[in-house]
């Protein structure tokens, strides 16, 4: 997934609005996993996606949000 290879590179975003676009399954748990390397992203907007209904979304979230550190404000409503 083009996006989620962008994330983890990316050296420089800090705000991030990806809310209300349907993406869930497989590729959902990509871009999820990338967040987690994107050091510098400080905001982050996941809500009204379909993240509730991936298999492995309990791991997902509770696994990969100690890895980032810099997260000052991330939206998760309706997820």
């Amino acid at each position: 997934m083009a996006l989620a290879d962008s994330l983890r590179s990316n050296k420089v975003l800090q705000r991030l609005d990806i809310s209300d676009n349907g993406i869930d399954g497989p590729k959902a748990v990509t871009m999820i996993k990338a967040l987690w390397e994107c050091k510098s992203l400080t905001h982050l907007n996941l809500s009204d996606n379909q993240f509730g209904g991936i298999d492995s979304g309990s791991s997902v979230f509770p696994e990969g949000l100690p890895k980032n550190t810099t997260f000052e404000c991330l939206v998760l409503q309706g997820c």
